[in-house]
């Protein structure tokens, strides 16, 4: 299918629609990260939908470790570049308050492992950066639900770590980028 739509000069966005859904069907992890790699301007639609497929494959937010090609692709959908003013729509509409919660933890898990000047170079790879730009737009898409959750004693850790990240981060984030 993908030989045949590049020959016949398909445009990116057929692309997106033809084979998403096809690989998603067959939960193929592996093409679907060779498509986001190398096909470029994934439409907003498609990276929410993405993001939440993947997250729902998640059972337990512990093993997200184990399943390499599952947090490849996580890693990968959070490396692109996006419209914040579109995606916000589609983030609120797509993502579950389960699959919420397993990003939080994820871009939390990610902060700790990158430093700002980190993979600036590798874009399957999200940085500093584009973590907390995520913290912020899915923390904005869906603070309703998630003041409704600020009960759970493991949810108010999550939200106190990640004001921890994003506090420590401010005054380093105005460094680097004033320096670059």
């Amino acid at each position: 299918l993908a030989t045949t739509l590049l020959e016949s000069n398909a445009s990116t966005s057929t692309l997106f629609d033809e084979l998403l859904p096809v690989l998603k069907e067959k939960n193929d992890l592996s093409s679907i990260h060779k498509v986001l790699v190398h096909l470029k301007d994934l439409p907003e639609q498609w990276l929410a939908d993405l993001l939440n497929f993947a997250l729902e494959q998640i059972k337990n937010y512990s093993e997200l470790n184990s399943q390499s090609k599952l947090a490849e692709l996580l890693d990968t959908l959070l490396s692109i570049s996006y419209c914040d003013a579109i995606l916000l729509n589609h983030i609120r509409r797509k993502l579950t308050s389960n699959s919420t919660i397993k990003l939080l933890h994820h871009l939390h898990q990610l902060s700790k492992e990158v430093q700002w000047a980190d993979n600036e170079k590798n874009n399957t790879k999200p940085n500093m950066h584009q973590i907390i730009d995520w913290i912020s737009l899915i923390l904005d898409a869906h603070h309703n639900e998630l003041l409704i959750m600020g009960e759970d004693a493991e949810f108010q850790q999550l939200l106190g770590n990640l004001d921890n990240l994003i506090s420590r981060n401010v005054s380093t984030f105005t460094e680097y980028y004033i320096r670059a």
